[in-house]
Order: structure tokens, then sequence, then C-alpha cells
């Protein structure tokens, strides 16, 4: 390289393990032998471990969203077979339309969030509510109450929620929210401690986060499926 000249050039290294790193590079440049070398430092974030447990079959949108990411280790599982031994490893597990909760699921889903971890639950228009509302005592999140077939839209948006962290530097004007067509309401419970991160025109929640011991529960208020709504399809989701 000529005196007075610069040039580009890519370095290729493979660094092995999630956590910090650091790294130096150095030029020979005789007989200056000062401010020849430069050190740098990065992360390699820990792969997010999800457990998906399906009512009625695997999510096609879950699958899509989550499997051909590199930043998730996904895994899906029946609600009829599901390993209480690898709940410790993950850092969410997601319930998708369950009709029922055994009294079993729910006392490991409270030992998982006493440990930290997330669940997010996606029910069933069809769900039995009282044992939906045994896992919400055990977790202290909302209950839901009743089924409704009301058209309507995501009308607030709780843009400054954790969960969209980098999502908007700025949220724009009459950005287009999710639409439903049948939802399950629900409330915050006598000890629930709630954040709101969406809103039906009509004030019913769609989408609210509770903070469950030592981690976090989040309800929606409905199924990924088209006869209940868009969310699925929403870039909100996507």
């Amino acid at each position: 390289m000529g005196a007075d000249s610069t040039l580009n050039s890519a370095i290729s290294f493979t660094a092995s393990g999630a956590g910090y790193h650091s790294g130096s590079l150095k030029i020979t440049d005789y007989p200056v032998v000062f401010d020849d070398e430069f050190y740098f430092s990065y992360r390699i974030p820990e792969k997010i471990s999800i457990l998906a447990i399906h009512g009625s079959g695997e999510s096609p949108y879950l699958n899509r969203l989550f499997q051909s990411n590199p930043a998730f280790e996904y895994l899906n599982s029946s609600d009829l077979q599901v390993d209480y031994s690898g709940f410790p490893n993950k850092h969410l597990i997601i319930l998708n339309g369950l009709k029922s909760i055994s009294s079993g699921l729910s006392q490991e889903l409270k030992k998982f969030t006493q440990q930290g971890g997330s669940i997010l639950v996606f029910p069933s228009l069809q769900s039995d509510l009282n044992s939906y509302q045994l896992l919400s005592a055990e977790l202290k999140a909302g209950q839901y109450q009743a089924a409704q077939s009301l058209p309507q839209k995501v009308s607030k948006l709780n843009d400054s929620h954790r969960i969209y962290d980098d999502v908007f530097e700025k949220k724009p004007d009459g950005i287009d929210l999710p639409a439903v067509k049948s939802y399950l309401t629900f409330k915050p419970g006598s000890d629930s401690r709630q954040e709101e991160i969406m809103r039906l025109q009509n004030g019913d929640l769609f989408l609210a986060d509770y903070d469950s011991w030592k981690g976090h529960t989040y309800l929606c208020a409905v199924p990924l499926e088209e006869a209940a709504g868009n969310f699925q399809l929403h870039a909100l989701f996507i």
C-alpha cells in the first residue's frame, strides 16, 4: 500500500459460545512501532429458548416466526406430552390454544415463573375458564372471563413497553392496529400487578403483562386463528 493511501479490508474469524469476547488487531509497520494495535470487544447473545405447548396441533404462525430465526431455540410440544423436566432450560413458554390446563401443568408453570421464566398465553375460544382461572391464581395474572363475538380493532398501543424496545424510533401517526372478530375478555386478578400493552376500542384488554413471581405472564385475548382476527398476520406479531 502506497504512502498517503487507504485500504478497506474484511477479516473473518470464528468465535465460539455465547457471552463477551475480546480481541486485538495488530499491524507491522516498521519503523513506526506505536499505535499499531487495535483492541475490540463484542457480545454474542445467548439463544432464547422457547417451548410452545399446543392444544390442537402446532401453530404455523409460531413456527414461521421462530424456527427460521437463529436467535431462538424453539421446540413444539402437545399438551398431552409435556416434558416438565425441560422447563428450567427455557426462557419462554407459550400456551397455544389449550382448551383446559391441568393442575399439574399449572403447578409446573408456577415453579417456572418462580425461577424467572416468562409465559405467553393464546387461549382457545372454547377454553375451560375454571382451569384458566386456577392457572391465573397460581401466576398472579389476569383472569379470563367470557368469549365475545364482537368485531373490534385495537385502538391503544403501549409502545413504551419493553417488548417494543428497538421496534419504534417514533410511533407513526395513524398506525394500522390488529382487528379481532372473536375474543376472550380478561381482567386483573385480586393480587395482580398489570401493565397493559394493547386495548380494544370498547375498552377491553387485548394484551397485558403481569408480574408473576420472578417472571412475567402475558395474556392475549385471541387465539392465533384467522377466525378470531388478524393478529397472527400483523406486523406487530411478525
